[in-house]
């Protein structure tokens, strides 16, 4: 495997695995740099895309963007498709697990009227507490969803939206997926029927939660 020259990281790591980072991008190049100012001869960058709008890098071979998911301005793509058309970019999910877990906490909060509720017991108004009483002779409604056999359609089906398609099978939910990049429907390997992005309007009609 040819040598790598310069690797730079433009954030430090998270601690727990700060030693381990450093000493194993230490191993496979000439020099490691963490923050400040990007070498000019970075051969892989590790950070946000628009580090790309600062200068021009023309021993770049490969960028890494520490997360899922791309933050992506207009800029930055024309930058992208005129000076690194062929530059290889990959992102990192150590994080998607968590992120689709913080959504699935936003889903149940609203399904349940979570914040809604915990505001009014707070307040000491414990008549909303069943979902359905009265306060002070007037009625107090607080709908909550009951998720089981509901269908939810998730917007962006890769790791993140396989992990809550998991939990939502797991709550008794229908699950469909929708993916950008793929031309005809298939079925995943958990049973979620997968579409292209032409049948978002189509399936949208037929879904209870959009995620």
């Amino acid at each position: 495997m040819a040598r790598i020259d310069v690797i730079h990281q433009d954030r430090l790591p998270p601690a727990f695995i700060k030693e381990k980072v450093v000493a194993t991008f230490s191993k496979l190049c000439s020099r490691y740099t963490v923050t400040g100012e990007v070498p000019e001869d970075v051969e892989i960058l590790i950070g946000e895309l628009t580090l790309l709008e600062k200068q021009k890098y023309p021993n770049l071979k490969l960028f890494i963007v520490p997360h899922a998911g791309v933050n992506l301005p207009a800029t930055t793509a024309n930058i992208i498709s005129a000076d690194y058309p062929t530059l290889p970019i990959l992102t990192l999910h150590h994080n998607a697990v968590p992120t689709a877990e913080t959504g699935l906490s936003l889903l149940l909060a609203a399904a349940k009227q979570i914040v809604r509720a915990d505001k009014e017991l707070r307040s000491g108004n414990w008549s909303g507490s069943s979902f359905a009483h009265k306060h002070g002779g007037v009625e107090v409604k607080m709908t909550q969803v009951v998720l089981k056999r509901k269908r939810i359609l998730i917007l962006g089906y890769g790791r993140i939206g396989k992990s809550v398609a998991l939990a939502c099978k797991g709550m008794g939910m229908e699950v469909l997926g929708i993916r950008n990049r793929i031309t005809a429907e298939y079925e995943d390997d958990i049973g979620t029927k997968v579409y292209p992005l032409a049948h978002l309007d189509t399936l949208l009609p037929t879904c209870n939660v959009l995620f």
